[in-house]
């Protein structure tokens, strides 16, 4: 669990139990929200990682932008 996970599970705590559930609700949703953003992140990865994999290098010179985005996100990280 991530420092921002973290603290939006803390602070939905403290708003349950001073009786703010409306509050608590709303960061449980961006709490699963980021979940669900992270897991979408991670699914990209894989995805590059193995569309990389099988190009040719003409091909992955073709493709502006990868090797930033796997210097910067890829397996290695």
């Amino acid at each position: 669990m991530s420092t921002l996970d973290e603290r939006l599970q803390t602070e939905a705590d403290l708003c349950r139990n001073e009786g703010a559930d409306d509050i608590a609700k709303l960061l449980d949703e961006a709490a699963a929200q980021l979940a669900q953003l992270r897991a979408a992140r991670d699914e990209a990865k894989v995805i590059i990682n193995l569309g990389v994999a099988i190009m040719t290098v003409e091909e992955l010179s073709e493709w502006r932008g990868v090797r930033t985005w796997l210097e910067e996100y890829g397996e290695t990280k």
